[in-house]
């Protein structure tokens, strides 16, 4: 037993890395049998590469930017959005401005509308009001704005109200 023990002492134990040195290595490249093919995957892979960062910038995060028009801020539910029969309209305007809200060609009454700050405007369908909830389909809404220091009239005799309309389906 001590032959066996002196014999595996004497041994000299080397990794194939100690043969080929700290950073050798024995790979031989070799020009490919099919370069034309090497070729075609190479031209797929950078065209598919390409296609996911330029969908990547594409993408959408949230909710989509609305293009308004000047005092209108924040319109919800936004342009072709899907909402319950119940949902509330919501218009948020820019600061010295006021309006008013129609849902398919229909005013809705000051009273109706809750204003939570100066430049929102809610509207939220139920018992007591003109509209107590929406049909399914299609709808209309306009908001019409204005600078808060004119009447409706005078601003629409000098051309200075801002429409904005939407349609948004329920069901």
């Amino acid at each position: 037993m001590a032959e066996a023990r002196a014999f595996a002492s004497s041994r000299v134990l080397r990794s194939r890395s100690a043969e080929l040195g700290r950073y050798g290595a024995r790979v031989a490249f070799r020009r490919p049998q099919h370069p034309e093919r090497v070729a075609i995957v190479a031209v797929i892979v950078l065209v598919v590469a390409n296609l996911m960062v330029i969908g990547g910038r594409n993408l959408v995060r949230g909710t989509a930017e609305q293009n308004l028009p000047g005092p209108i801020a924040l319109v919800t539910p936004q342009d072709g959005e899907n909402i319950l029969p119940q949902a509330t309209i919501s218009v948020s305007l820019l600061a010295r401005y006021t309006g008013q809200l129609s849902i398919d060609r229909q005013l809705i009454p000051d009273d109706q509308i809750i204003n939570p700050s100066l430049t929102t405007f809610v509207f939220q369908p139920k018992a007591g009001h003109d509209i107590r909830e929406f049909s399914p389909g299609a709808h209309n809404a306009t908001f019409e704005a204005w600078p808060d220091d004119l009447t409706y009239e005078e601003a629409k005799a000098g051309r200075k109200i801002s429409p904005y309309t939407w349609r948004f389906n329920v069901g």
